[in-house]
């Protein structure tokens, strides 16, 4: 997967991503956090 932040929005200069985007890019790193991020976004949306 390419990382690209072209698309993201930026305020105050820190740029932002949507919460599909995120869950994406971190299913793709498969860092033990970020394997534990995925989890509770899954659980967020399945409320």
């Amino acid at each position: 997967m390419m990382i690209c932040l072209s698309h993201a929005a930026e305020y105050d200069e820190v740029r932002f991503v949507n919460l599909e985007f995120l869950q994406q890019w971190k299913k793709w790193r498969r860092r033990e956090k970020d394997i534990q991020d995925v989890k509770l976004i899954d659980e967020w949306r399945a409320k």
